[in-house]
């Protein structure tokens, strides 16, 4: 049977053990109710309107699933169970029976994520439930969109707000959510830029927090007014006052950084690609291969216009493959592969309407206009000189090789769950003649109006029928492979189905579809290489990239590994928040003297598990919750979290 405890040092803390309540590595909260319900302690039916649970060993603290909103149960007295919240292992704050001092800050930094997590968990008893707030939208009533996955899948406009974040129970990545606990991003308005809006990710708000005779702390998550709003501390009235009483979000269509490429490829074996085009942004063209070397990288500059509505929305990649002369004759040097790029609408040729943003491509040409200007169709390849820009041909890398190419084609990869899709016009290829002959071209355009047949058999290298053929290693339900407009698109989506839901186990399936010398789930469009000198290339331009709405505080600045903050461009939308109702029904009523009552109890298999610096941890850590949550709750509403 558990043990109960309140150690007389530490009376606002409840220690219950035993390995039938948890056995280091399960979820105690349903025992734990169970247990409590059933005793006469400082902790039952109707004592507190939230239990925040912790438990030891450290290792298995985590991971007990979202807050414990299932846990709540209105009828209880004198206090409404209003959830049971799974929080973490105790910080590590106290040290030697020593509470940390101003200059422990290591002590003191082990406090921000508990606190961090149970503003979170226990605000998930208001929040973020779709189906309990309404909106106003040109006067019909809507909810938020949480098929927005479904439209990015299936290019269709949105249905609604783009609020809802992961699982729908957090803040949505595309909101300009203020750094609340639940998931929520804080974004920069740049104004607009080509056509679109454009944010960026800057640092969360900072709260210091410092309950009596305690240092203080920097909290980097607080409520916003949209969470006040649902927990019934602030009106409609006043929320928003610093943006006009309106709340924002955006419906992307860029984002960076990202890890993908979109481009063309060169392969020496199923494992070795050199890859070309646009590189983790769509401004940006990057030269890389499969082991990670990288070989050069150009910004497009401000003559590149993405959005659909000016030239420039586009580039046509070529690539040069020069065989080599063993002698060095006419000075040429040993075999290598020159990269190059310039500006070219053939993949959009687009038209935007001003009124609806509705995209119109236009007419594809017969071939990409001027892609191999400069390079002679007789005898070897001339070396072309780069231009200074991308209004000709510029040259991002020049890569000397050792062996004989493969294939060649085009690819759209990435390595982690994004949208990243790509718009390709036309494969085409130039092979130099010694001497023409009747009838025969140097120059041979491949037409991508339609899905290249696959390739035959599993073998992506081997004996195939001449022109290009679709290599897809995985086919999940969301297409990878599209026919658009006379074009195609390939693309990694950040599902493997058409809607959010992820195929069930390992199937292999499943994003990420990127290709790596271990690991190959990317589509792709190949066609055998050459013999000798020859060039190829395409025209391509960025259709999304975008991460999920549920990447949260995944695209912030980390200076560790060198990653900048992201940014997002799309289409900006606002409501003021008087055009927000909460359901009928969820209607939240201040607590008596407006608190709520909040247990602190540390579960382990065994008491000796938990040492004393664990109980005076915990302690500290109820002490500046109670403050903290005075605080992100604006001085309306308190925690007391006594136990008696």
């Amino acid at each position: 049977m558990p043990q109960l405890e309140v150690p007389p040092d530490h009376p606002n803390v409840l220690v219950v053990t035993g390995t039938d309540l948890y056995n280091g590595s399960d979820d105690p909260r349903d025992k734990l109710r169970t247990f409590l319900y059933g005793q006469t302690a400082e902790v039952s039916q109707g004592t507190h309107d939230f239990w925040c649970v912790f438990g030891l060993p450290a290792s298995s603290a985590r991971g007990f699933g979202e807050g414990g909103e299932r846990w709540s149960d209105a009828s209880l007295t004198p206090r409404p169970m209003r959830g049971i919240a799974s929080i973490s292992a105790p910080p590590d704050a106290v040290r030697g029976g020593n509470p940390p001092t101003a200059s422990d800050t290591s002590q003191l930094a082990s406090l921000l994520y508990p606190l961090h997590t149970a503003l979170q968990e226990v605000a998930h008893h208001w929040l973020v439930y779709p189906g309990r707030l309404n909106f106003t939208v040109d006067g019909r009533t809507e909810q938020m969109d949480v098929d927005d996955f479904i439209h990015f899948n299936l290019d269709q406009p949105f249905s609604g707000p783009l609020l809802a974040g992961r699982s729908a129970l957090h803040w949505s990545t595309y909101m300009q959510a203020d750094g609340s606990p639940m998931d929520g991003q804080k974004w920069r308005d740049l104004g607009p830029d080509e056509g679109l809006n454009h944010w960026q990710w800057i640092e969360p708000p900072q709260l210091s927090v410092q309950p009596s005779n305690r240092p203080a702390i920097v909290l980097t998550q607080e409520y916003n007014d949209l969470d006040l709003m649902a927990m019934g501390v602030i009106t409609a009235d006043e929320a928003y006052a610093s943006t006009g009483g309106r709340f924002s979000w955006m419906e992307p269509w860029y984002s960076a950084p990202l890890p993908f490429l979109a481009g063309v490829f060169v392969a020496f074996s199923a494992q070795d690609f050199l890859y070309f085009g646009f590189d983790s942004d769509h401004r940006k063209l990057g030269v890389s291969r499969t082991d990670g070397t990288r070989y050069g990288e150009a910004d497009l500059g401000a003559d590149y216009h993405p959005w659909p509505g000016r030239g420039n929305t586009g580039v046509a990649l070529r690539v040069l493959h020069y065989a080599g002369d063993p002698l060095r004759q006419e000075g040429r040097a040993g075999p290598r592969l020159i990269f190059q790029a310039r500006f070219d609408d053939s993949a959009l040729r687009p038209t935007v309407s001003p009124a609806d943003f509705n995209v119109f491509v236009g007419p594809l040409p017969a071939q990409i206009p001027g892609l191999f200007d400069g390079l002679s169709v007789r005898g070897p390849l001339a070396v072309p000189p780069s231009s200074p820009n991308f209004s000709g041909f510029h040259t991002v890398a020049t890569v000397p090789i050792r062996q004989r190419p493969l294939a060649v084609g085009l690819i759209t990869k990435a390595a982690v769950p994004i949208w990243a899709d790509a718009v390709y016009s036309h494969l085409e290829t130039l092979t130099p003649l010694a001497a023409p002959g009747p009838g025969s071209s140097p120059h041979t355009v491949y037409a991508l109006s339609a899905v290249p047949p696959e390739l035959p058999g599993s073998v992506l290298f081997g004996k195939h029928p001449k022109g290009p053929h679709l290599h897809q290693p995985v086919k999940p339900p969301a297409p990878l492979v599209l026919p658009w407009q006379g074009r195609l698109r390939l693309r990694a989506t950040a599902y493997a189905e058409v809607t959010q839901t992820d195929l069930p186990g390992d199937d292999p399936r499943q994003p990420p579809y990127d290709h790596t010398a271990t690991s190959d789930k990317a589509p792709k469009v190949v066609l055998s290489a050459p013999a000798g000198d020859f060039a190829f290339g395409t025209s391509v331009a960025m259709w999304r990239s975008a991460f999920r709405r549920s990447a949260g505080g995944g695209i912030g600045a980390n200076p560790a590994i060198g990653r900048p903050g992201a940014q997002m461009w799309g289409v900006a939308r606002s409501l003021p928040a008087t055009n927000v109702q909460v359901v009928s029904g969820y209607e939240q009523q201040p607590p008596p003297e407006d608190t709520y009552r909040m247990a602190f109890i540390l579960c382990a298999p065994q008491r000796s598990d938990i040492t004393a610096d664990d109980i005076a941890s915990l302690d500290l850590l109820r002490e500046y919750w109670d403050e903290a949550f005075r605080l992100c709750t604006r001085g309306r509403r308190q925690s007391f979290s006594h136990l008696f």
